[in-house]
């Protein structure tokens, strides 16, 4: 059975179309916070950070590589197994990443 490639560009289209944009976001029980957010709502949804620390992180801004002062917000079980980590810079979420283990 051969596929045309006419058919095949055609499934390939659909199936981009129908994938879902994954933007940096945590999920906080039903509640979703993503980049963009602000630190108000990043609490509300999700309680206050098992630990805050601040620090300067390497972020991309309009394709340009700069150095930014951030809070990172820590969020995890106890047991520690999962962890995420918020970065906010002006009290606003600027990516969120999995917190490095030690």
């Amino acid at each position: 059975m051969q596929i045309s490639t006419g058919l095949l560009i055609v499934l390939l289209i659909g199936l981009l179309i129908g994938m879902p944009v994954q933007a940096d976001s945590i999920r906080c029980g039903s509640k979703l916070v993503k980049t963009g957010d602000t630190k108000a709502k990043l609490e509300q949804r999700c309680g206050k950070p098992m630990s805050i620390d601040r620090g300067y992180e390497s972020v991309t801004i309009n394709g340009f590589i700069t150095s930014k002062r951030v809070e990172r917000w820590h969020y995890g079980t106890a047991s520690g197994k999962y962890w995420k980590t918020v970065y906010l810079h002006n009290n606003e979420v600027i990516k969120v990443g999995n917190k490095p283990q030690d």
